[in-house]
Parts: structure tokens; sequence; C-alpha cells
């Protein structure tokens, strides 16, 4: 599911539906520090001893973070602890007595939280406290009385909350105090005891008097010099007064750092500025004693916490999930991963799944693993590392997993020879020369000396005969020494003479029987000599027959069970023949182990994370539907609909749909974007396998998958975010379609849906709908046509 703190960027709350398990899964050592796995790292806060408290929205719990080590334990949970029951808690904020104050999204409530116990209980909301009824709150801070003081999305206002009677009064709306019109995200107290609100609308940093209610504009485009705001979402305050922004948009998300008296702006941190690893989407930033910075981020990593310093603006990771690339196995059994998010190697216990951090993250010294990709062993027990396509030159690293120090084998300075372009993977032949291929305007497959790292032309247009290398991706050597390459624009196997370079198809379309190949990355030899060979596009592990060169999957979503394969990527035997996968998508486990016979597949320390829209359309889309529309009326409090239409699309088959009735399989989200991008509503229905309440949530139409016509949801009850139809249909050219309704009934309590999304979409001159699937198939159609546009009603074709 997606992090709810969208509503704080954009003001509109996600629809997304969120079950809150008795338990928050294992201690799984996928991570940096032990302890259980962020799903959805929605806030963090740091109290009065240095600790980091961490919101799970999706899981519905909070963590305790060390500040040291990364370690994290739950403060408690939802059926472990007594008092109510979280919805969905989207931020914190931390009282002069330890308790914890928390905004629950789904509720529409504060819940003080005891610092020690985790006992929670109701504050202000759902009948406590008189005043104003809370419709969106979404950013929440505490004044130096103890008094709280939040900002509500729904009611476009700054509120006080007293923390005894959960009594709330307006500080500033539309009717309370001068100024800007309010579209407050978030909200932080000066020391001075004024209030300042990012204003997603503005762009904009407003302070509030925290008596009159008036408002005046601290920073945006036209006050103060600096990088202009983009999508100024969640606040923090430095010791010295200054302002920290957390700014997301389509082109980035940084750290901010804005003068409290002139507004000037300054980057902090961002993709440009210091180094470490990028986050892939901030969610909620604090500071620490020290002035260090912490930050959030998830969901595309299962979330991550940063340390970032204040005046480099160098990231480091404090916890964290692995998502690895490369995989080995050692002689012991134990797995060596690569991890290009992380740029670091780690060591896992094949069977304990402990996992040791050797190099890169502060350990080990020699050039960061920028890139990292594929792994082999050395006979020594060194590990080397194809480094390729980023911003460091294309190379061979060698990791010293004793020491964790890296040195460069091979790249345009170290080592003689032709220039390698991009390594994509590395093998290493019985004599010890490695041998990597180069998947770029090279397609090639270079030998490199161990020692000197000098590089010589194996095979390339210009060296062995057969047919030329296009995109040479996986490598190996079999055991007559002869090398196999994958090469994924040939959809082929081939074998290499490493002698001559001679080439000569081993398995294809042509060559062999069985299920053809689409994408295929990497290979392995299992103990027969047969080959195993994982498919990014097919979501499949292969074996082919070395001599005839015939096909048989595996493992896919249709042969073996268990967690689904999404965009395998290294694949590696070990000794008891069982197969393993990595993977680096943040949809799969980061390891598979797969058995060699059935194909079923078993996650190694990795929980499968929740399911959502991305933060930006996804860039490759199935489109070319000639009608679109959507709806969204919010007239009705209580009864708002919402129905989306792609129609008449092109030829699609019911294969590329997925299959969201296998458990585990698919999950949909219904994503809509604003003209810059901007998310503004995230529709998830992940019910694979369930019902709804008694029939099947999903069943097949047209015929059995995947020879069928489509899919059909439907459930009643609205609870899977609102939707209550959902139409998945393939066929011939004009004949494919999607359709998505969702509804709120307040009367019988469905209220998953929504609200809000209209008011979002007032400014926008187009709506980009995309239906994604956790499958990795996605249907968008931009509507460019605005038929009206209110803030309780928004159409468009």
């Amino acid at each position: 599911m997606t992090p709810v703190k969208i509503p704080r960027r954009f003001g509109v709350t996600t629809a997304s539906i969120v079950v809150a398990a008795c338990l928050w899964g294992p201690s799984v050592a996928f991570a940096q520090g032990a302890g259980p796995v962020f799903n959805i790292a929605a806030d963090v806060a740091v109290e009065d001893d240095g600790n980091l408290i961490v919101v799970d929205s999706d899981r519905a719990v909070l963590a305790r973070v060390d500040p040291v080590d990364g370690n994290r334990v739950v403060v408690r949970e939802a059926g472990l602890c007594p008092g109510l029951p979280y919805g969905r808690p989207t931020d914190v904020a931390i009282e002069s007595s330890g308790d914890l104050v928390v905004i629950d999204h789904q509720q529409d409530i504060l819940v003080r939280v005891d610092g020690t116990s985790g006992d929670r209980s109701l504050l202000s909301g759902a009948g406590t406290g008189a005043g104003p009824a809370l419709a969106t709150p979404i950013g929440l801070d505490v004044e130096a009385t103890g008094d709280l003081v939040l900002v509500d999305a729904g009611l476009a206002a700054v509120l006080r909350v007293d923390p005894v009677t959960g009594d709330r009064t307006v500080v500033a709306d539309a009717g309370t105090g001068a100024g800007p019109a309010l579209n407050p995200i978030d909200i932080a107290v000066e020391a001075s005891g004024a209030l300042i609100v990012t204003d997603s609308v503005l762009k904009a940093l407003l302070r509030v008097d925290p008596v009159t209610g008036d408002r005046s504009i601290v920073s945006d485009a036209g006050t103060g010099a600096g990088p202009a705001l983009v999508g100024p979402f969640q606040l923090a305050l430095e010791p010295g007064g200054d302002l920290l922004v957390l700014d997301g948009s389509v082109h980035g998300e940084a750290i901010v750092r804005v003068d409290p008296v002139t507004g000037d702006r300054t980057i902090v941190s961002d993709a440009a500025t210091g180094a470490g690893p990028i986050w892939p989407w901030v969610n909620g930033i604090a500071v620490e004693s020290s002035g260090d910075l912490v930050v959030v981020a998830a969901p595309t990593l299962g979330g991550v916490v940063y340390r970032v310093d204040p005046v480099t603006g160098d990231r480091v990771i404090l916890s964290r999930a692995l998502r690895p690339t490369g995989i080995a196995v050692e002689s012991g059994g134990d797995l060596v991963v690569a991890d290009s998010f992380a740029t670091a190697v780690a060591r896992v216990g094949a069977q304990t799944a402990d996992l040791d951090y050797l190099s890169g993250v502060g350990l080990g010294s020699g050039p960061e693993l920028v890139g990292a990709g594929q792994v082999v062993l050395e006979a020594s027990g060194d590990l080397l590392v194809a480094v390729g396509g980023f911003s460091v030159p294309d190379a061979v690293v060698r990791v010293d997993l004793s020491t964790g120090d890296r040195t460069v084998l091979s790249d345009d300075v170290t080592g003689a020879g032709p220039i390698m372009d991009q390594v994509s993977d590395v093998a290493v032949e019985a004599a010890g020369d490695v041998i990597v291929v180069d998947s770029s305007n090279v397609d090639a497959v270079f030998r490199i000396d161990p020692g000197t790292g000098d590089r010589t032309i194996v095979s390339d247009a210009g060296t062995g005969s057969g047919p030329l290398l296009s995109s040479p991706v996986g490598i190996a050597v079999d055991g007559g020494a002869d090398l196999l390459v994958v090469d994924s624009n040939l959809r082929a196997v081939l074998r290499v003479d490493p002698a001559t370079g001679d080439r000569t198809v081993l398995s294809d379309d042509s060559t062999g029987t069985g299920p053809g190949f689409d994408r295929p990355r990497d290979v392995a030899l299992e103990a027969s000599g047969d080959l195993l060979v994982t498919d990014l596009d097919l979501d499949a592990v292969f074996r082919v027959d070395p001599v005839t060169g015939d096909r048989t999957i595996v493992s896919d979503a249709s042969h073996g069970v268990g967690p689904v394969l999404a965009h395998p990527f290294a694949v590696a035997v070990e000794a008891s023949g069982d197969i393993l996968v990595s993977s680096n998508q943040p949809d799969a486990p980061g390891l598979t182990r797969i058995d060699p016979v059935t194909g079923d597949r078993t996650a190694i320390a990795k929980e499968l994370p929740s399911f959502g829209c991305p933060a930006a359309p996804m860039p490759s889309c199935t489109s070319g539907f000639s009608k679109a529309a959507l709806t969204v009326l919010e007239t009705k409090p209580g009864k708002e609909r919402l129905i989306a239409k792609l129609t008449k699309g092109p030829a699609m088959p019911q294969s590329e749909l997925g299959d969201p009735t296998v458990a585990g399989c698919t999950g949909l989200a219904l994503c809509l974007y604003d003209d810059v991008g901007v998310r503004v509503a995230d529709l998830v229905v992940a019910r694979a396998g369930e019902t709804c309440p008694t029939a099947p949530c999903w069943r097949s139409t047209g015929g059995v998958p995947p020879a069928g016509k489509g899919y059909k949801y439907s459930d009643k009850q609205a609870a899977a975010a609102g939707v209550t139809k959902m139409l998945l249909k393939g066929g011939t050219p004009g004949k494919s379609k999607v359709l998505v309704k969702a509804g709120n009934d307040a009367a019988n309590g469905e209220t998953a849906l929504a609200t809000g999304i209209a008011a979002s979409l007032t400014g926008t001159t187009s709506v980009q709908m995309q239906l994604v699937s956790e499958a990795g198939a996605c249907f968008e159609a931009t509507l460019t046509e605005i038929k009206k546009q209110e803030s309780v009603v928004f159409k468009a074709k």
C-alpha cells in the first residue's frame, strides 16, 4: 500500500485499506539493524533519550529505533496491548511526559500512546472533546504550553487541541485570521510560539500567529531567494531556528533549509547534494540533539531510515531492508549478496538468514559499489562485483570479504586492453581468468587477467563466428570450459568457444522446444549440467537442456507455490540443489529459494511488502485507449462516488493482466495524478484468493486463465478502498477496457473510499489515470477535457 504522507503533501486522503494484524511479522535479517522490517515508514520523531519513533502506517504500529545500531522494536501494537486499535497511524509527536500522540488517518482521531507500555487511549475526535470535528488531520506538533496544534486538510484549518479534555478550537481557517487561504500539509512550532505551516497549493511556508490566526508568507517563489519550493510537505526545526522542509515533486525529493527571517532557500541534501544512497520516496523528517537529521522513506525498499549531515548533506542508512542484485554461494553454504541500493556487500546465513554487512555502508576502504550488479567468488574466497551503467566507470571490483576492502580489478584506467562500456555479469574460468559480458555498445565477452586487470576480447563482432551478440547480460562457465552467454535482445542462450570466440545458439525460439524466453537475464548450472535461466519479463526460472536446448519452466506464477517472482535477477545453485534467485524489486522477497523439482518458492528472511501506487506516474504503460473518463462525486457526504473508465483499448491477451484470482499473485491499484505528475489518489485492491463476503472477490471471465478474456472484481461491502466493481477485459484491438467503480455508504459503515479527491483536482488542467498491477502490468490514459471542476465534483474525459 502507499505511504500516507501523500495527504501531507496534497491534502487528500489516500484510498488504501489497511488490516492491522496482531503480529508484525518475524524479526528478519535482511535489514540494517535487527528487528521487524518496516513496511511503510510514514513519519519519524526523536525522543529525549535520542531513540527514534517511526510510524509504520501500513502495519499500524510504532517502532522504536536505536539511533546507534538501527535496531528496531515495536512500541506495542494492536492486539498485544490494551487500548484503542490503530486504523492507520500517519504522524507522531512527543509530549514532554514522553507520551506519544499519533494521528490516525483512517479514523480521523488523535491517539495518545504511553511511551513506556504502549497502551493507547483516545485523546480527541470521535465523540471525545468539543469543537469542530476532525476531517483530515495530517500534521501535528506540541506547543510549549503542552497544547497540541494540528493541521486538517479537510477543514483547511489549523486547530489547537487541549491535551487533557481533547477539546478542539480553530486557530486559523477561512474565517479566522487574515492572510492567504490555507491548504495546509504540516505544522511546526517555532521557539517564539509562532506556527509554521507548509502549503501545497501556494507552494509556500506560512507563519501563523498562534493567537489571532493571521497568516503571512515566510517563503515562496516571490519571497526569499534560492530554488523554488515545488511540493513542500513535512517540516522540522533546527536548534538555530532554521526551517527544514521536505520538498517532493516529479523533479526529485530534497531537504531544503529555509531562513525564517528572509525566506531564503538552500538545498541541504538531494540527488545532487551530499554523498550516499539516495532516498526513493521521503516521508518524514526530524532533528537529533546532535543536529543531525533523520529522514524516513518508503515504500520501494520497505522503509528506510537515513541520517543526514546537516552541513554536507551526506546520507547514511541507519535502518533498512536489503534489496540484492547479485548472489553467490560460499563453500560453507552461506550466501554473499551485493546490493546496488545500499552500495554494499553482505553475508546471509543460508539456514538462519542472519545477515552481516561485509563491505560498504562504512565498512572497508576503496571505491563505492555504486551500480553493483552480478557477483562471483574467486577460488581465494574474494568476491568479484560487476559494476556498470551508473555514474562510476564500468569496472570489475574485487572485495576482500574478511576486511571489506575494495579494489578495482579492471576498468578504463586499470589494466590494458579494449575498454568495457557496460559490465553486466562476471564469471571465473577454471584457470582463474575472469570473464565478463558487456551489454552496451561493445556487445562482447572479455577475458580479464586476475593479476593485472588486462583485458582481451574473447568474442565480439570481429572475433569468432556465429550469430552476433546483441545484448549479452549473463554468463557462466560450464563443465567443459565453454562459456554460456545469455543475450537479452536475441532472447537466447549461446555457447561461446573460449579459445576461438565462435558462437552457437544453444537455446532460442528456433533451437529447442518449450516456452520461449522473453527477457532472459542470468544463467547458472545445476550439478546435472542443466542450465537455469531467469527471465525478467516472464517472472520465471527456466531449465534448459544443454544438448537439445529444450526449455521447461521450473517456477513462475503457474509453476510452484509461494511468494511471487518479480523480475528475478540473479540465479545461483546451492549444494543441496536448491535454486536461489535474487530480486531488487519492492514487491518480491529479496532472496527466494526454489525447490528444483516442484518449483515451490520460499522467501529467505524477507516479507512481501505491501503494494500501491508509485509516487510519480509509471514511465511505461499500455496506452491506446481511445475513450476514457473519470467522475468523482462528493456532493453528498457519506455517499461519495468514483468511476474510472478506459475503453476501446489495444489488443490485449488475458496473460498481460496478471492473475488477481491467485492468492499472493496480483494486487491492483488505480492511481490518479494531476497535470504535474503529483499523485492525488490511490485505490488499492489486493484481495487475490479472498471472498467478498462469501463468494470469491475475483473471478476469471471468458475462459480459464491465461486463455480467457479477463477478470471481474465484485465487493458489495466496498471494503478495499471503497471499490465495489473492477473489470479488466482483454481482447482484439478496440475491445479491451478497464473499469473501476468505488463508493461510500456511511449509513452501512462503508467509508473506505477517500474523500477530498475532487478538491485536489480543482486546479489541474489534466488528469492521468493508471491502473498498476502488482505483477508488473500498467494501463493508462490522460484526460485533457475537463467537463466539471468543483471542490466536490470532478468530471473529465
